[in-house]
Parts: C-alpha cells; structure tokens; sequence
C-alpha cells in the first residue's frame, strides 16, 4: 500500500510524509478559499452596487 503511495515513495520517515500531506491539504483549503473569495468580491460587490441585494 506504502508503494503505491507516491508522497510515501523516497520518504521512510512517516512524519515527512504527514507533513507533505499537511502542506498539500493546507495549500488547496487556501488556494480554494483565495479564489471563492476573489470571486464573492468580483460578483458580489458588483450586484450589491446594482442593488439586487435589497
């Protein structure tokens, strides 16, 4: 199973491999919420200024 791993393979310290793991999962939760953020500002500020929101 360890094998087939490929954050595993070059790695025999588990505790290397967690903390790719970590920096992988980390990196996707902000580069998400980055983009959902730039994406709330650019259509969302847009049509509360039309005044849909109200």
């Amino acid at each position: 199973m360890q094998n087939s791993n490929p954050a595993v393979v070059g790695s025999p310290n588990p505790l290397v491999t967690a903390l790719r793991w970590l920096a992988f999962i980390s990196g996707g939760i902000l580069g998400g919420g980055l983009a959902w953020g730039l994406a709330f500002l650019a259509f969302g500020s847009s049509s509360w200024h039309r005044g849909d929101a109200i």
